[in-house]
């Protein structure tokens, strides 16, 4: 699968984890190196910033995991909203709003934050603007991404991935 069908880093970042259905049984954040990988490749960390490990790496993911069930809950069924809220708002308490950037997080302060915080910040321009409006859930798997179009009617994360393997699955019963 493509990992970055969301539309948004925040939803990119809930898309870390799938499975069919909403059973999220495939984790594509294995290790604290997999984490700053991805947020490289999300633009949320520059690769030129040297950005170290957390003193503790497992406990950093497992609170980063935590922190993505708990948006992909909120975001699919309305769920725990208090505890994303709670992570934004200190993301923000802990970032330094720039005239010219917005909100940032300087690896010189926060070192091996960072990760987690820029994408705690993610999420909070996604929960604060106006795209939160169009967040959809993929009508196969666990995934969710904007839908830019006027009527609302993308079922799938990725036509190229679940959209095909739907219409494969509607041919075999078909037959």
């Amino acid at each position: 699968m493509d990992r970055f069908v969301g539309g948004h880093p925040a939803l990119d970042f809930v898309n870390t984890a799938d499975g069919t259905g909403p059973v999220r049984a495939s984790e594509h954040l294995p290790t604290w190196d997999a984490v700053l990988a991805w947020c490289r490749d999300a633009g949320l960390v520059d690769p030129a910033e040297d950005v170290p490990a957390p003193a503790d790496p497992a406990s950093a993911l497992a609170a980063l995991r935590a922190f993505r069930e708990d948006l992909h809950a909120f975001l699919t069924a309305g769920g725990r909203a208090g505890a994303v809220r709670a992570a934004v708002v200190a993301a923000h308490a802990r970032s330094r709003l720039d005239p010219s950037s917005g909100w940032t997080v300087p690896v010189a302060e926060h070192g091996a934050d960072v990760p987690a915080l820029r994408i705690t910040l993610a999420v909070g321009a996604l929960l604060a603007g106006p795209d939160l409006a169009r967040v959809s859930r993929c009508g196969r798997c666990s995934w969710v991404f904007l839908d830019p179009s006027p009527s609302r009617r993308r079922r799938w994360c990725s036509m190229a991935t679940c959209g095909n393997r739907s219409k494969q699955d509607r041919l075999r019963q078909r037959q």
